[in-house]
């Protein structure tokens, strides 16, 4: 029988629309990981430096870091890999552990509208519209290079 997870796709870059869908984990096709995080985005950062935010309009997406407390922290996230989909296309794949998996449901089922932040240390990485509720704990974050996948991956598996 083939699993079907709900990916949350979120591609770096402010103005990108998250797509929520149905993916069969067969279909992705994993990266070999050789990136220093270091290197990559210039400093040692650790999962608590990854964090979501919920914001009201786009527009208050860069206002993240500003009287906000973070819904979630990289310390939340369990299950962490680089990965790509059936398109080629890296990502960064995890799950929330089971607490905060229940807690993003409802995040997203109240807060269909508005946008969702994903920041790592001081430096906006992605927003995203919340188009539906998101079930499953399974998230995926789209990014520009494999190398940027593999980061971000160990990031968020330093605890």
């Amino acid at each position: 029988m083939k699993k079907i997870f709900i990916i949350c796709a979120i591609v770096f870059g402010i103005g990108s629309i998250a797509a929520c869908t149905s993916v069969q984990k067969q279909q992705a096709q994993s990266i070999e990981c050789n990136a220093n995080p270091v290197d990559v985005f210039g400093k040692d950062y650790s999962a608590a430096d990854f964090k979501l935010w919920l914001k009201p309009t786009k527009e208050t997406t860069y206002d993240v870091l500003a009287n906000d407390t973070p819904i979630f922290d990289g310390t939340d996230i369990k299950d962490v890999f680089a990965d790509k989909n059936y398109q080629g296309d890296p990502m960064v794949v995890f799950h929330f552990d089971e607490k905060e998996s229940k807690e993003w449901e409802r995040i997203t089922y109240e807060n269909i509208g508005r946008y969702v932040v994903f920041t790592l240390g001081d430096s906006v990485l992605s927003s995203s519209f919340i188009n539906g509720q998101i079930t499953g704990g399974v998230c995926a974050i789209f990014t520009n290079s494999e190398e940027e996948a593999c980061a971000l991956a160990k990031i968020l598996e330093k605890k």
